[in-house]
């Protein structure tokens, strides 16, 4: 009852609109095996809206921090710090989307 409810009719209540949420994840695979397996289409679908879209909150942003077992971390914290550097700016932009 805390992230979605139904209600008596047994439409969807989604109780989470107020969280603008932003994802990045790391992934110890190439995008060529992401494509060929389908799991860039996989994660969108469970976790973005799966589980936050259902529950009304708003995915900003959705990234994957990809070969993290093969590439010098400092690559990955440069785009974590990008990424992190435009949190602000993509938040403001969801909330225009709601409006």
């Amino acid at each position: 009852g805390w992230a979605f409810d139904f209600n008596l009719d047994g439409g969807l209540e989604k109780k989470l609109r107020h969280l603008k949420v932003h994802l990045i994840g790391v992934g110890g695979a190439d995008a060529r095996t992401y494509t060929r397996r389908g799991y860039f289409d996989a994660m969108k679908t469970q976790i973005d809206h799966g589980i936050f879209d259902y529950c009304g909150a708003c995915v900003v942003t959705s990234e994957l921090l990809l070969d993290s077992e093969t590439q010098d971390p400092a690559i990955h914290l440069d785009r974590a710090r990008t990424i992190g550097s435009r949190l602000f700016e993509a938040s403001l932009q969801c909330g225009m989307q709601a409006a």
